[in-house]
């Protein structure tokens, strides 16, 4: 998308090191704070927050912050997400100005389970992710059921899987794509009472896949 970037857009990309290495992880946060200050910007925003870089956040104390969340807590059964330890985003989330969340229902999740005051919390709806132009040419295929997204316990996949032979037998045409990736997908063939209905994808789908 670097294409897609205004020319007065000046990005400064950093290398990303795992959580677990330690001393890439605090060189990385050092050479972050030192653009931030070089740069002297009227405002910050962070999207979510980083399981490193939020401790570093007293340190930009003279800088407004605006932080985005997205998931005020770890969603249940995301493997993934347990390498953030929810108390180190819950001191971002409570570092922060302003907040911006994209739904009404987050908002009071923000306000009950953190007691970051309601004035302060944006509820700005999410943009369409992804070249709003790619793919247009596709055509619908009828009787076709699209799961697409990450695969964890939180997404419900399950239910849809033990849901299919209700729908076919109602619907015998019917078909259900699963597109993304996520935890183990054994467990998910398990449940397919009938396999040769899905289309299964386990995988992440780039834009130009979808």
């Amino acid at each position: 998308h670097l294409s897609m970037l205004d020319p007065a857009v000046d990005l400064q990309p950093f290398g990303k090191p795992r959580l677990r290495q330690a001393f890439r992880q605090t060189r990385m946060v050092h050479t972050i704070l030192r653009c931030v200050r070089r740069f002297d910007p009227d405002v910050i925003h962070l999207q979510q927050g980083h399981l490193w870089f939020n401790l570093a956040l007293p340190l930009l104390g003279r800088f407004p912050l605006v932080l985005t969340i997205h998931d005020p807590k770890h969603h249940v059964g995301d493997k993934g997400a347990r390498n953030h330890l929810q108390t180190v985003m819950d001191f971002g989330f409570r570092r922060a100005d302003e907040v911006i969340v994209h739904g009404r229902r987050l908002k009071q999740v923000v306000v009950d389970r953190l007691g970051i005051p309601s004035e302060i919390i944006h509820v700005v709806p999410h943009i369409a992710l992804g070249d709003d132009t790619a793919q247009s040419h596709i055509r619908e295929e009828d009787h076709l059921i699209l799961f697409f997204g990450r695969i964890w316990e939180y997404k419900g996949l399950e239910y849809l899987i033990r849901a299919e032979p209700l729908i076919t037998a109602q619907v015998p045409e019917a078909r259900i794509v699963i597109a993304g990736k996520g935890e183990d997908f054994r467990r998910y063939r398990r449940m397919m009472v009938h396999p040769e209905r899905f289309v299964v994808h386990n995988e992440y789908v780039s834009d130009s896949k979808r």
